[in-house]
């Protein structure tokens, strides 16, 4: 993750350089840390159809191992059934197969992808997960993280530190195939935003949480994305 400074102001670009990918035959294998989500069925299908951007390859700052080198990433929206409510999928793609098992590169403790979301505009919480209280503009952070083995799914909810709370931190799914990963959040614990805008990123972290000893290897932080369902 990275720690963005104060009152950064970004332009957010939608829909640059999309693509559409084939849809797969395989199915995403489940990671240990998992919560329930809405319409299940439909994630494999709705994930292997998403409209992906483009990311240079080997562009990672420094140069590392491929799997930590973002290529693509998505997101989309899946509706549930009459009873209301639906998922949000978050998907990217890295230059190399996901590892089950693997040395965290350059010393660090960690290895992990992340989603900042920045679902509103007027707010930019401090604190956790960094340990300094300047002002980052994501309120949620969807973050897979591995020690050298399973991958486990985690949103952070920053919006309690807009009051002095803590922030939340509950298992989400987190699923993965072959160099490709996906993140599936219910709307609910996003607070069913309409439009928000969204980074994607991959780095390495000295643990525990809240820690600013982290590296950023590969991000779009500098030109958000926008999505609107």
């Amino acid at each position: 993750m990275k720690r963005i400074g104060l009152l950064l102001v970004v332009v957010a670009v939608a829909g640059a350089c999309d693509r559409s990918t084939e849809p797969s035959t395989d199915s995403f294998a489940s990671s240990p840390t998992e919560s329930s989500v809405q319409n299940d069925g439909a994630i494999g299908s709705s994930a292997s159809r998403m409209k992906m951007i483009d990311d240079p390859v080997g562009d990672s700052v420094p140069e590392t191992t491929p799997f930590m080198d973002a290529v693509a990433y998505g997101v989309d929206w899946v509706p549930a059934d009459e009873q209301g409510g639906g998922t949000f999928l978050f998907r990217f793609e890295v230059a190399a197969p996901i590892p089950d098992s693997f040395r965290v590169p350059m010393g660090h403790d960690a290895a992990q992808y992340s989603f900042c979301l920045d679902t509103d505009p007027s707010t930019s919480p401090g604190g956790y997960p960094f340990a300094n209280n300047d002002p980052v503009w994501c309120e949620f952070i969807l973050t897979a993280v591995s020690n050298g083995g399973a991958w486990s799914g985690t949103l952070i909810d920053r919006r309690p530190l807009l009051n002095g709370g803590e922030a939340e931190t509950p298992g989400i799914t987190f699923l993965t195939e072959d160099t490709n990963g996906l993140f599936a959040v219910s709307d609910g614990q996003l607070g069913d935003p309409k439009s928000f805008s969204w980074a994607m990123t991959a780095s390495l972290l000295m643990l525990p949480l809240p820690s600013d000893d982290f590296i950023d290897l590969d991000a779009n932080y500098e030109e958000m994305i926008t999505f609107n369902r």
